[in-house]
């Protein structure tokens, strides 16, 4: 391996650019050879927090060593939802470390993503295709929860609130917009629902679709983060990263998951936004402009614009 491995960490740097593209290629490469698997044609990925790169027949994800716990996390959910699912979960083939950098060597999923696939559709696609987005989110909630996981639940929303006012603070909200947003989430309704098998990250890039009758949901992908907790929390990503405030699409979501039409109004705009305003990777700047300009100036016109029915 390359003397420029590991690389050196810099805070807030893609780890992607910490080093050549050739080099990752490289180390790539020979993590494939380790392992016996075929490493021809490894090419860089564009996306992703972890540097993801791929052949004609395998992923190949390596990781900060501080993230360790996630690669860990995101086999061991593979290896649980595999099976379980009418969606395609990647299976893992192998892992380790190297220069204790952890690596995570999966199968290769084919398909467009929702993300390249979402801007170019007609507007009846997407509310059939965001309809279908709901069946599958339904799907991936019925599967039983792995042992042990829901007992962090309760630990884990009592951080998330503790840590709201500074998370909002480094975001740039001045006083008025944190203190709107602290006493929305400390009085708005979530009522408390069995505990499910969560995605977290149900962003366009994670989510891969197929088209043979008709264009659909197909595999999910990047499960690091999975957890099992409340099901509202899933539908934050979706709203912000897919749906950004397009009338029509939540309701056709939330009306194939399941919800009564009675639940789908402005209780539940508001019971789905204290979750995204929660969430551990909520961002007030990213959401105000998920709905475009002109930027809503208090909390209700952002939930009325971000999730809108």
């Amino acid at each position: 391996m390359s003397a420029a491995f590991p690389p050196a960490l810099v805070p807030g740097q893609p780890l992607r650019s910490l080093l050549p593209e050739s080099t990752w290629v490289r180390l790539a490469e020979s993590l494939l050879e380790r392992h016996g698997l075929p490493s021809a044609d490894v090419a860089m990925f564009s996306t992703g927090s972890d540097v993801v790169l791929g052949s004609r027949a395998h992923v190949v994800k390596v990781s900060n060593p501080n993230w360790r716990a996630q690669m860990v996390s995101e086999r061991e959910w593979n290896q649980h939802l595999r099976g379980r699912l009418p969606l395609r979960i990647a299976e893992p083939l192998a892992w380790g470390e190297i220069d204790q950098w952890p690596y995570l060597i999966t199968e290769r999923i084919e398909g467009p993503s929702l993300a390249e696939v979402w801007p170019t559709l007609d507007r009846s696609t997407r509310l059939r295709l965001a309809a279908d987005l709901g069946t599958m989110m339904a799907q991936l909630h019925a599967v039983e929860p792995p042992d042990g996981h829901a007992a962090r639940w309760p630990a884990f929303v009592a951080k998330r609130h503790a840590l709201m006012d500074e998370r909002l603070a480094a975001q740039g909200a001045d006083e008025r917009w944190r203190s709107e947003i602290q006493q929305f989430v400390q009085r708005t309704a979530r009522p408390e629902r069995p505990l499910v098998c969560l995605h977290t990250e149900l962003l366009g890039h994670h989510v891969l679709l197929e088209s043979r009758d008709r264009l659909r949901p197909t595999a999910l992908i990047d499960l690091a983060d999975a957890e099992v907790g409340h099901p509202d929390y899933d539908v934050a990503a979706l709203v912000e990263f897919v749906f950004m405030g397009e009338a029509g699409c939540l309701d056709a979501c939330l009306g194939a998951y399941g919800w009564s039409e009675a639940e789908r109004g402005a209780a539940g705009s508001q019971r789905l936004a204290a979750w995204a305003l929660l969430h551990r990777f909520s961002n007030l700047p990213r959401m105000l402009e998920a709905v475009g300009s002109p930027a809503p100036t208090n909390l209700d016109a952002l939930v009325e614009r971000l999730f809108r029915w």
